[in-house]
């Protein structure tokens, strides 16, 4: 009998392992709008998904203090195991409203109806020709079997 459980199987295990333990995967920012400086693009090709103000610039030294990465665990001292004294510095994003575009699209930035009578014209001269490559100097796509049957040639002066 065939074994049908995709949930024991163990490549699948060892890949929702991998997803669930990788770093930086889970950010802070879920807490509502509530800021009245939320950060908002005005660039039309970017969408905020969630709130940014909780957002920190060193996000991979707070996810390693979380999972106590920063320090040797011990039990015997004291002083070692005081986090409050690694702790390290949340350097928050202050929100701001941004209206510089990011991505440059001219579909989005410029419409239609302003760049139809628009000309594209580069009167720059070429050193080389672009088309010089395509034109091949000799014959190709021969079957050369049939050519040398073709012109084969018996030496018949030759004496016995």
């Amino acid at each position: 009998m065939s074994f049908t459980r995709f949930h024991d199987d163990p490549n699948r295990i060892q890949k929702t392992n991998l997803e669930t333990s990788a770093m930086n995967d889970y950010t802070f920012n879920v807490p509502g709008n509530t800021n009245k400086n939320s950060v908002y693009f005005s660039d039309p090709h970017l969408r905020m998904q969630k709130n940014g103000t909780t957002l920190c610039r060193n996000m991979v030294n707070i996810e390693s203090e979380l999972r106590t990465m920063d320090r040797i665990l011990e039990r015997d001292h004291k002083e070692k195991n005081n986090y409050m004294k690694t702790q390290s510095v949340k350097n928050y994003i202050h929100p701001s409203i941004i209206s510089k575009n990011i991505t440059k699209e001219s579909r989005a930035t410029n419409p239609v109806w302003t760049l139809r009578e628009v000309t594209i014209e580069r009167p720059q001269y070429l050193f080389h020709d672009p088309q010089m490559n395509t034109s091949i100097p000799f014959e190709s796509y021969l079957d050369t079997n049939i050519l040398e049957k073709d012109y084969y040639k018996i030496n018949c002066s030759k004496k016995i």
